[in-house]
């Protein structure tokens, strides 16, 4: 077992909580699935919080996320150029079943996330369910506007609202 100690507070957050899952085959390691969601991998995290979680059976993903172990464990406790310019591109169209992903990590460069974040949710047709840890003004902005002018389906769960409500 190889455990590499990385911190990054307070210029940043670690926020890749995941696990990949695999076998050794004459010693190498083949990854097979990924274990990710909210899951904070503590005594307190995983004891007494409520995670979210998905496991994904798939080598693609499995080896994307083994990928991205490597090179959070290169980076050590900086997030080096070749992390963020990886980062900055997330993987897109990966199989899954009769469907296509796309993967994400974090930390990027600007609000490339969010900003593709709030095209798929104008674009939605019929409704969108979320769940956000202490989220502000946007996405949710977006949502309440979409949900007015397309009369979409929307339900959220969010542990608090942090916006002042200033904003608008």
């Amino acid at each position: 077992c190889v455990v590499h100690d990385r911190f990054l507070a307070p210029k940043a957050l670690a926020h890749n909580k995941f696990v990949v899952v695999g076998r050794n085959e004459d010693e190498e390691f083949s990854p097979e699935a990924v274990w990710t969601g909210s899951t904070n991998w503590t005594p307190t995290g995983l004891c007494t919080q409520l995670n979210n979680g998905i496991m994904l059976v798939n080598k693609d993903l499995a080896e994307r996320y083994e990928a991205q172990f490597k090179l959070l464990a290169e980076s050590g406790d900086v997030v080096s150029d070749d992390l963020l310019d990886s980062n900055n591109q997330p993987k897109r169209g990966i199989p899954l079943g009769d469907a296509t992903v796309d993967s994400w990590f974090s930390k990027l460069s600007g609000e490339i996330d969010n900003k593709e974040l709030v095209e798929l949710v104008k674009s939605a047709k019929q409704g969108v369910f979320f769940v956000m840890f202490q989220p502000g003004n946007e996405p949710v902005r977006t949502l309440l506007k979409m949900q007015k002018e397309k009369n979409l389906y929307v339900r959220g769960v969010a542990t608090q609202f942090t916006s002042t409500g200033a904003e608008d």
